[in-house]
């Protein structure tokens, strides 16, 4: 089944196309102007290095939050105009689901963390891959000290952007908190993609006219 994924919660962004489980190519970009037009771009760049057609298609996976409100917005339409003109079925993936994934082998706890406004950041944890905390948004000062008093036994490993825009204060701080290498931190419409084709095959297509971003921002302080 020829899945398209797209990840526009963060300030990067990023496409993918995956067949049956087998990737095809993966494209990111910077978010911060044009958003819409460089994912329009992207798709089409995407389809052109992958060697398929827009026709093609088969299923649309698009990050659901939480995550920047533009960003959402732009990514969500677009998914469900591209589902809607193809006559495709569409799914909407956790955004800090997809985050976690490179990791989800990690024996211990792992949590995901998005970068919000100033010093607060989204998470969520999980474990083998299945949630283990839902979470939510708060400064990453009070999550760090939070997460070294509850995994005092089994250190916790940290990924996704807002582990490493965090990453000094993290490694700087007293306790066992890991950070995922580098690498592992940016956003990848292949595992949104991966993650989608899975939920759609386990539980079906969302409804594109009630599929909504998961708005999960911190007040305003």
């Amino acid at each position: 089944m020829l899945t398209l994924g797209i990840e526009t919660a963060g300030e990067q962004a990023a496409v993918g196309l995956c067949r049956n489980g087998r990737d095809l190519t993966e494209l990111g970009f910077a978010a911060e102007r044009r958003q819409g037009e460089k994912l329009l771009e992207a798709i089409t760049a995407a389809l052109n290095w992958g060697q398929v057609d827009r026709s093609q298609l088969e299923l649309i996976a698009v990050s659901a939050g939480p995550g920047s409100f533009t960003g959402l917005r732009i990514g969500l339409a677009m998914a469900k105009g591209l589902a809607r003109a193809l006559e495709i079925p569409l799914v909407g993936v956790p955004t800090l689901w997809a985050y976690a994934q490179p990791v989800c082998l990690w024996s211990g706890p792992v949590y995901a963390l998005l970068p919000d406004r100033r010093d607060w950041v989204y998470w969520a944890g999980y474990r083998g891959g299945e949630l283990l905390a839902e979470g939510g948004a708060q400064p990453i000062g009070s999550l760090l000290a939070a997460l070294s008093e509850k995994q005092a036994k089994e250190p916790p490993l940290l990924i996704g952007p807002g582990a490493e825009r965090h990453r000094p204060l993290i490694e700087g701080q007293a306790g066992d908190q890991i950070v995922a290498p580098a690498r592992l931190n940016w956003p990848s419409g292949l595992q949104v993609a991966r993650l989608g084709l899975a939920a759609y095959r386990e539980q079906g297509q969302d409804q594109r006219e009630t599929l909504e971003p998961l708005y999960m921002r911190a007040p305003l302080a």
